[in-house]
């Protein structure tokens, strides 16, 4: 029985079109399962990559929409997960992470 040469191809070329989309792809959920009630992060951005490095920090870039105000002093807790295992690796005031005006509420976006 002869194998068409064409499903093969197709299969090829679907796998090249997504490998770049899941070679950076971060697990993210959100703590509570469901989202959040103030808004929905979109991307997350991790450099250098996940993985072994000689640099001990790492630079996390979040990029989010906010659906209600954000006021000055919010908390953002970033933890990690890894198999059943929930860590915790700090605690950052928003002001101290992004620009942020102490006299009027964060607008709706910002990049960590």
């Amino acid at each position: 029985m002869a194998m068409s040469h064409v499903q093969p191809m197709l299969l090829l070329l679907a796998s090249l079109f997504f490998l770049p989309v899941l070679h950076g792809a971060i697990d993210f959920e959100y703590c509570a399962k469901n989202g959040n009630d103030y808004g929905n992060v979109t991307r997350i951005e991790v450099s250098p990559s996940i993985g072994f490095s000689e640099n001990p920090y790492i630079t996390i870039n979040l990029f989010c929409s906010a659906s209600k105000n954000i006021f000055p002093g919010t908390l953002v807790y970033v933890t990690y997960r890894s198999g059943d295992f929930i860590g915790f690796l700090r605690t950052y005031n928003l002001c101290d992470v992004t620009a942020c005006n102490t006299e009027s509420v964060i607008g709706s976006w910002h990049q960590l």
